[in-house]
């Protein structure tokens, strides 16, 4: 028997024994079976389909990256034997994994330090800046239009995101749960295209719950 980061052994017990709930010792009357954990460490990389799995840190607080043969993708918070799977996608028509995410870092630190010249490097023109696709900037114009681009909200996300947590979807990558957008050009580099100017993220990464 085999559960998601434990493994149990079960065995028939022909005698009345103890088991334990919530950590205590509870009687259990007549035969029955009884468990034994025999593994506390996560299951195999073979388990999970990875060819390549890559640890992080963000403030303190452990991630874990899994990519596959085909280009999948799945990114996680890890507390223990707890995964809280934040994105999984299939990044295969994309720059490498490492690529993405040196990109993604390089632009939240601009945004952060507010380098207009280096998010401009960054950008493709026209720049999108709202869903309804009716305002549009010059990549030249993000300094003179620096806080209309990336409100407090949209800084204070990009502030707490990792850049690791990306998501690809057909030729394009987001991250900050889609709030910026971001393709490859004819050369194969990376630029920016959409950013939700508009819009009040909420995309701090979900609390890891106990199991």
């Amino acid at each position: 028997m085999t559960w998601t980061g434990n493994r149990v052994r079960a065995r028939v017990a022909s005698e009345p024994s103890q088991c334990q709930t919530n950590g205590e010792d509870q009687p259990k009357i007549g035969p029955g079976l009884d468990f034994e954990r025999v593994m506390e460490d996560s299951p195999p990389p073979e388990n999970l389909g990875a060819v390549e799995i890559k640890n992080f840190d963000h403030n303190g607080r452990p991630g874990r990256a899994w990519i596959g043969s085909y280009g999948e993708v799945s990114v996680a918070w890890i507390l223990g034997l707890n995964r809280s799977l934040q994105v999984s996608s299939r990044c295969d028509d994309l720059p490498s994994y490492d690529s993405l995410v040196d990109f993604f870092a390089r632009y939240r630190q601009a945004v952060i330090t507010q380098d207009a010249d280096v998010l401009a490097d960054l950008t493709s023109s026209p720049l999108r800046i709202d869903p309804q696709t009716t305002e549009f900037i010059n990549s030249k114009q993000i300094k003179s239009h620096f806080s209309q681009v990336f409100p407090d909200s949209l800084r204070e996300v990009l502030a707490d995101f990792d850049p690791h947590f990306v998501f690809c979807a057909h030729g394009h990558v987001a991250i900050a749960a889609g709030r910026i957008w971001a393709k490859p050009d004819a050369a194969g580099h990376l630029h920016v295209y959409f950013v939700d100017s508009h819009a009040h993220p909420l995309s701090t990464p979900l609390p890891i719950k106990p199991n």
